[in-house]
């Protein structure tokens, strides 16, 4: 008796195990494991300032993520140019231009230069550390998928045209800015939001020249300067 009992309950073991096994094997085939990749080294290089161009370095991802790392100040680089059908840039990751859809400053970079962004069309997303005092002119110009950022809150320098024709939806100014520049927003057709704070004293030429989004701007009372 105990026997035929040992029997039945190995038999239905064995039963359990087969209906399990085929589960797991029809489950592996309609939702196969997807396996997470690492992101690897696409390309690497310099971008200091000229005085000691190794004390800041890129590197770009083959996720389309380019990191900005070191201290100091980046380089100042020329806008680019249309040569027949094909624009060329003079930073230099110029070549993967394309292909960059987030940018990662690093802690320890205080200044980002002219140019270093402009017409990177393909940028989503800018991480701006809190070192970061200084954003030269053209710095995001036409960065036309760019929709956010953050303004760390010890910027107090903002070069001119430093956003123009991107596609923010909100911007705020940190508190200590004095002055918002010429042009400075100018073409955001997507912004809805602007906040001023109290230490602004001059709005330059057109800083939010066609942002036809905008409904209103609230001005400081500290304001003494209006373009």
């Amino acid at each position: 008796m105990v026997k035929q009992v040992m029997k039945k309950l190995d038999l239905l073991a064995l039963s359990v195990m087969f209906v399990v096994g085929a589960l797991l094997l029809v489950m592996g085939f309609f939702f196969p494991c997807k396996k997470v990749q690492a992101s690897t080294l696409a390309a690497s290089g310099s971008c200091g300032c000229q005085s000691d161009p190794d004390s800041v370095v890129w590197t770009l991802d083959d996720q389309g993520t380019l990191k900005l790392s070191g201290s100091g100040p980046t380089d100042s680089y020329r806008s680019p140019v249309l040569q027949g059908s094909d624009m060329i840039f003079y930073v230099p990751w110029g070549e993967y231009v394309s292909d960059i859809k987030r940018v990662v400053i690093n802690e320890g970079i205080t200044s980002l230069g002219k140019c270093l962004f402009e017409r990177h069309t393909s940028i989503i997303e800018v991480s701006i550390p809190s070192t970061v005092t200084e954003i030269e002119d053209k710095a995001f110009v036409n960065c036309s998928s760019l929709t956010q950022v953050v303004l760390p809150s010890g910027l107090k320098s903002l070069g001119e045209a430093a956003f123009y024709g991107s596609a923010l939806e909100t911007i705020t100014i940190p508190s200590g800015m004095t002055t918002i520049p010429k042009n400075a927003f100018g073409q955001c057709q997507s912004l809805t939001r602007a906040y001023l704070p109290e230490t602004v004293t001059e709005i330059g030429e057109q800083a939010f020249h066609k942002c036809t989004s905008l409904p209103w701007i609230r001005l400081p009372s500290s304001l003494k300067v209006l373009e």
